[in-house]
């Protein structure tokens, strides 16, 4: 999604996953503004946690696509694709992280800033997941108490980044001959991901601390969801196969965006998620890449507005919730209320803060 052109494959024409969808960005923007919208607790985002989710997909597909059509050009390396995700990733968040300890020094207590100092390490070793999966006992402190708490869902999309390479790339090398490596890959993108769907539905009915919400077991089908559509998108380019004309139609589409958009309004229990209630914006973001409509420049999805904030996305992620976290603080040391007027400064200020990080 970094790309604004497309990259051009050997055969002349846009490889899946590299041409610039401004569907895909608009569906990022959406995204986060449902996160932004639930931390915010503004009315109308009762399920905006779910943007999470949505986000695992749409990085399940745009990477995979990447890795393969490196794979079938035969130039595929893992260290390449790495520091590719590492420049995407690392400038913001260490500059987020040395901006959240800056602040953390005067606006929190000593013991709660040692183990803030303890999260960012952890944010900056893309280990956090782990390091709040540890934290989420009965005694655990309040998430508006911990300013780096977001940064678990990097950490488990550094971790996908680091194993979905490797095992895609074994597995096509290691495919049998009488398997193609693209259908080698999807067969294993198709076991990994009922195994980890499996796990989160056990995982959801067990686990009565809510680890697995931090989990790379539990949610590796999420983002191996959108790996599927890229492979089997690619697998028909490469065979010559006609798409699904059913799929790819505007009805389909906006079939996904309701059910995503319905997924962000409804008030869905965050509880034990995920679950069998993740499968619902996890399609619904499936549906929306896989119908592959607004991918042209004009209509509503490429409106200016929507497509900044999907370009800014990421780094809106990054400053939201500091942004929340040290404004309650801050208001609250001062006997201040959190109403309609501070809410739309925090969210001003976290695009801003966003728009000056891109």
């Amino acid at each position: 999604m970094e790309n604004k052109g497309a990259s051009p494959t050997a055969a002349g024409t846009p490889a899946i996953g590299d041409a610039f969808r401004f569907d895909i960005n608009a569906l990022r923007a959406l995204s986060v503004v449902a996160v932004v919208g639930f931390h915010f607790q503004i009315p109308g985002f009762a399920g905006g946690f779910v943007g999470v989710d949505i986000f695992l997909v749409i990085t399940g597909y745009l990477m995979t696509a990447k890795v393969l059509n490196e794979l079938k050009l035969g130039r595929f390396s893992p260290w390449t694709f790495w520091m590719m995700r590492m420049r995407r990733i690392y400038p913001a968040l260490a500059v987020l992280t040395i901006a959240s300890v800056i602040a953390g020094w005067f606006v929190t207590l000593p013991a709660e800033y040692t183990r803030h100092l303890l999260q960012a390490l952890s944010a900056l070793t893309f280990l956090s997941n782990f390091a709040f999966k540890s934290d989420s006992g009965y005694f655990a402190m309040a998430a508006q108490t911990k300013p780096l708490l977001h940064t678990w869902s990097l950490s488990l999309e550094w971790q996908f980044y680091f194993f979905m390479p490797l095992i895609v790339g074994l597995v096509w090398r290691l495919a049998l001959r009488a398997m193609s490596g693209i259908d080698a890959v999807v067969v294993a993108l198709q076991v990994f991901a009922a195994l980890s769907l499996a796990w989160c539905l056990w995982a959801s009915q067990q686990d009565a601390t809510g680890s697995s919400f931090f989990s790379l077991q539990a949610r590796a089908w999420e983002p191996l969801a959108g790996g599927l559509i890229a492979a089997a998108e690619i697998r028909r380019r490469s065979e010559a196969i006609a798409d699904f004309s059913w799929l790819q139609s505007p009805t389909v589409a906006v079939a996904g965006w309701l059910l995503v958009v319905g997924c962000i309004i409804y008030p869905l229990p965050e509880t034990r998620w995920p679950g069998a209630l993740t499968i619902l914006p996890v399609l619904g973001s499936a549906i929306v890449i896989a119908a592959r409509q607004g991918s042209r420049e004009g209509g509503p999805l490429g409106a200016a507005a929507i497509q900044r904030v999907g370009d800014w996305s990421y780094s809106i992620y990054l400053w939201h919730w500091p942004v929340w976290v040290f404004a309650l603080s801050w208001l609250s040391v001062r006997g201040y209320g959190v109403g309609a007027p501070q809410r739309t400064l925090m969210v001003l200020l976290s695009l801003e803060l966003g728009a000056i990080s891109y």
